[in-house]
């Protein structure tokens, strides 16, 4: 299945939350304008939401997962989420669900629309360039990830 947008949901300790961010993330797949797929990463959350997080990849294919060892911090979390997807579309939202994920359709609109970018060039909230640069300096292989963040890399392949 090519996706065309990965959307990064960092996490850190969210477990009261998460069902909702389930609900919410599949209620957008039936609405989204592009093929999206969910990167959540969980920066080593000390309750009970790696249980629940690998209960939503198992359920739903569209959904996959990173998993710190310990806290690294939000920007960490989605640099993760950067190394890991190969979408060239790219975004995040926070798992408090501040943001609605349908606001991802606006933004898109936005871009197609504007004629200051080519969306085959563009990734949000970067450009493609310049994550391809941060890509070469950083790692982009499971085993240097796991060097770096001291993190495991899942997606619903592995999980099944």
């Amino acid at each position: 299945m090519k996706y065309e947008l990965t959307v990064i949901v960092p996490i850190f300790n969210e477990e009261e939350n998460l069902e909702r961010v389930e609900k919410e993330l599949n209620d957008y797949l039936k609405i989204a304008t592009k093929k999206t797929n969910y990167l959540l990463v969980n920066d080593g959350s000390t309750d009970n939401s790696q249980e629940i997080i690998e209960q939503i990849c198992q359920k739903n294919a569209d959904f996959s997962f990173i998993q710190f060892q310990k806290n690294a911090g939000l920007s960490a979390a989605i640099k993760a989420g950067f190394d890991y997807c190969d979408t060239k579309l790219v975004g995040y939202i926070d798992a408090d669900l501040q943001t609605s994920p349908n606001d991802f359709n606006l933004l898109l609109e936005s871009i197609s629309n504007s004629s200051m970018f080519d969306e085959s060039d563009i990734s949000y909230p970067i450009f493609s360039s310049e994550l391809n640069k941060l890509k070469q300096k950083l790692s982009c292989r499971n085993q240097r990830r796991q060097r770096v963040y001291g993190c495991t890399v899942f997606s619903p392949g592995t999980m099944r």
